[in-house]
């Protein structure tokens, strides 16, 4: 008697393990990087199409915004953008699909963008 619960728990604790879902490689990828919000001035670029972020005398290149997020609307308002910093050539990819010309410095990924006051002031 003893035997068979043994079994029964053990079968149990199978079919409720197969239930688990796995975490495979394609989700892993689809986890975000923790993101990072600057708050500072939307200025237009030196290219057409570009835009920056001017903050505490730190520049960042906003690049990649979703299509929600009319950076154009923003320029001279101060606003919090939230996204994740990258890399010159991952950056140069981004742009090269949007058409701009990579410029050197800091780079951010915009995924999001909330309009803190109307002027820089």
């Amino acid at each position: 008697m003893n035997r068979l619960l043994g079994i029964a728990t053990v079968s149990a604790c199978a079919v409720v393990m197969m239930g688990v879902p796995s975490t495979s490689a394609a989700a892993q990828k689809k986890i975000r990087k923790p993101g990072i919000s600057v708050t500072g001035c939307v200025q237009k670029g030196a290219d057409a199409g570009t835009y920056m972020l001017s903050s505490g005398g730190k520049s960042y290149e906003l690049i990649g915004a979703p299509a929600g997020v009319k950076l154009a609307d923003h320029v001279g308002h101060k606003v919090t953008v939230t996204g994740t910093s990258v890399k010159p050539k991952k950056a140069a990819k981004i742009e090269a699909k949007t058409g701009t010309k990579d410029e050197p410095g800091n780079h951010l990924k915009v995924r999001s963008l909330k309009m803190v006051a109307a002027s820089c002031s």
